[in-house]
């Protein structure tokens, strides 16, 4: 099981590396996830969820916050 303490002691070690050797052990990280990670099932459903319907409208918040962030921009 991974601790907060395990979490933090990986963290420092990887704070420690030149930034080349950190890009390693992200891929040796995600080669290692792809091999033995266990994968939770796909749901397949049609029904949304309170939290599909969260994650909706905050991504719509967020996409609508940075267009018209934009707009205002190119607006002046």
């Amino acid at each position: 099981m991974l601790t907060s303490e395990k979490v933090i002691e990986i963290i420092r070690a990887i704070s420690a590396l030149p930034p080349d050797k950190v890009d390693e052990v992200r891929d040796f990280a995600y080669f290692l996830k792809a091999r033995y990670a266990i994968q939770a099932p796909v749901e397949y459903s049609d029904v949304w969820t309170d939290e599909d319907l969260h994650d909706l409208t905050a991504a719509a918040l967020q996409h609508a916050s940075h267009t018209i962030w934009m707009e205002d921009e190119r607006n002046g």
